[in-house]
């Protein structure tokens, strides 16, 4: 869990979502609802957060500037 609260309805219940190819752990961890799995495709307003409530996700983390 994230120590944060969902804008939409107030829920504690939010975690992280986790892009990328999911490995078996990663699966597991999402059937737990540890993690929500964002897919293998990752855009730059991509949202991070996920609230396992109501469903809303949103984005909290500044893009990093590119090199």
């Amino acid at each position: 869990m994230v120590a944060e609260r969902c804008s939409k309805c107030d829920s504690e219940d939010v975690v992280y979502i986790v892009y990328g190819y999911s490995s078996e752990e990663m699966v597991e961890r999402s059937l737990r609802g540890d993690v929500v799995l964002g897919g293998s495709t990752v855009w730059p307003k991509a949202p991070d957060r996920a609230c396992l409530q109501c469903g809303y996700e949103w984005r909290t983390k500044k893009l990093l500037p590119q090199s």
